[in-house]
């Protein structure tokens, strides 16, 4: 049932790759990507930074059972091993998670009004200056819900790194990764309706950002690998969009949910038949 309702496990698995690529790998995201995701988590670049050097330390030199060298241990001596000391300076890692929440949630509200609105306006305007008492309510409840889901995204996923670090007493990449698949959780607090596209556009950032991460890894030969994969992608999906909306003189309209359906109609100025 859960695979059905928007596949939460592929989720789970692109939240893994996108918040791990943030923290380790930012060259393998946009820096627009990169951007939204650093404002809606509420930390400064440097602080990003600081997680990354501190992880990438003591991978090189605690990780894959290497042996460390004296002059490293005496260097490591009295050195704190996880970022939360610099993180969440004179607070708990859960105190800091729960404290963020409402910051969050006023920071995902200002993402998805003119997401909701906008589209409103443009395709329901008769209908919200006639019966705004009917659309307007709708309308309140989308944004809410979407904008919690996008708040308990930023919470489970970097809470939950915190958390690893202080079951572990560690920071390094492999935990990292293994620990942000929880935000794909946050799915579940949308609509049915909304989940499988949240997932298949997460699916499009984490293949790009996997194979970016091959080839700085020196698994995938670079010429494998398109410069504009994003393009690519994006061209792809509109073909099928359109493919769908207009071949076949309109037989496939049926496969469209009808406020995108709505939406499609008004750009082109279609009457809605063919």
């Amino acid at each position: 049932m859960c695979l059905v309702n928007g596949y939460p496990l592929s989720r789970q698995r692109c939240c893994l790759q996108i918040v791990y690529s943030f923290i380790m790998q930012p060259s393998s995201l946009p820096p627009s990507y990169i951007r939204f995701i650093m404002r809606q988590a509420g930390k400064e670049p440097h602080v990003w930074t600081a997680v990354r050097e501190q992880a990438l330390r003591n991978w090189r030199l605690l990780g894959l059972g290497l042996h460390v060298p004296p002059t490293a241990q005496a260097l490591l001596l009295g050195q704190p091993l996880t970022p939360c000391e610099f993180w969440h300076p004179g607070q708990s890692c859960l105190e800091h998670t729960l404290t963020n929440v409402p910051a969050s949630y006023a920071r995902a509200l200002a993402v998805y009004v003119p997401v909701y609105l906008v589209p409103a306006l443009l395709v329901h305007r008769q209908k919200l200056a006639s019966q705004p008492q009917l659309l307007l309510p709708k309308l309140a409840q989308g944004i809410g819900r979407s904008a919690l889901f996008l708040t308990a995204f930023i919470a489970l996923a970097f809470g939950s790194v915190c958390a690893g670090f202080a079951v572990t007493g560690v920071s390094s990449g492999p935990l990292i990764a293994a620990c942000t698949a929880a935000g794909g959780l946050a799915v579940l607090l949308e609509k049915k309706s909304r989940r499988m596209e949240l997932a298949l556009y997460c699916l499009s950032r984490a293949a790009e950002s996997s194979c970016r991460c091959l080839v700085e890894w020196g698994w995938l030969p670079s010429a494998l690998l398109p410069r504009r994969l994003d393009v690519m992608l994006f061209a792809a999906g509109c073909a099928a969009i359109m493919h769908c909306y207009s071949d076949g003189a309109g037989q496939h309209r049926d496969v469209f949910r009808s406020k995108y359906l709505n939406v499609l109609d008004f750009i082109f100025g279609n009457s809605g038949d063919t």
